[in-house]
């Protein structure tokens, strides 16, 4: 558990580190947020989709 803790955890300091960096490139690049947005879209899109395909937890009843 502390593993995927860990994994998950550096993966959202990450993100939140990096984000505000990669939306300040693109607007400085594009003159607006359009494409950072519309790239954020998509990601949270597919990490939804990600989610909807885990395995359900099996039942403690059932062990």
């Amino acid at each position: 558990m502390g593993e995927l803790y860990g994994l998950v955890f550096g993966a959202f300091m990450g993100g939140t580190a990096l984000g505000p960096v990669l939306y300040g490139v693109m607007q400085s690049h594009y003159g607006n947020y359009r494409i950072a947005l519309f790239c954020s879209i998509g990601m949270l899109a597919a990490v939804c989709l990600l989610c909807a395909m885990l395995p359900r937890f099996k039942d403690l009843r059932d062990v």
